[in-house]
């Protein structure tokens, strides 16, 4: 003959059920959420496009400026991207974060 369940067993049971179908669909949900972008605001790094001398840094010449090719002359007269900045970079700006190409 089977052992009778005591009826802390079965609360205990009852609980772990019920907060795994409430919290599953929260976990899968978490598992498939997109990762939050890791770039600087352009303020917080200093960007601007000059109106003077920046002693020849700008962002054309960085190794984080990924030009807009589809805009003709290699995107290069055009707005691109940045790898560490957010928004939209012109090639004649620069900031604090300014690598040269090697």
């Amino acid at each position: 003959m089977p052992k009778p369940v005591s009826r802390r067993r079965w609360l205990k049971g009852l609980a772990l059920a019920v907060s795994a179908t409430t919290l599953s669909p929260l976990l899968r949900r978490a598992a498939h959420a997109t990762p939050a972008t890791s770039k600087a605001s352009p303020a917080s790094v200093q960007y601007r496009i000059p109106a003077g001398p920046n002693h020849g840094k700008h962002c054309v010449m960085c190794r984080y400026f990924i030009p807009d090719r589809a805009k003709g002359m290699g995107g290069m007269c055009r707005s691109g991207t940045c790898q560490s900045v957010a928004g939209p970079i012109s090639p004649m700006g620069y900031c604090v974060l300014f690598k040269p190409v090697a």
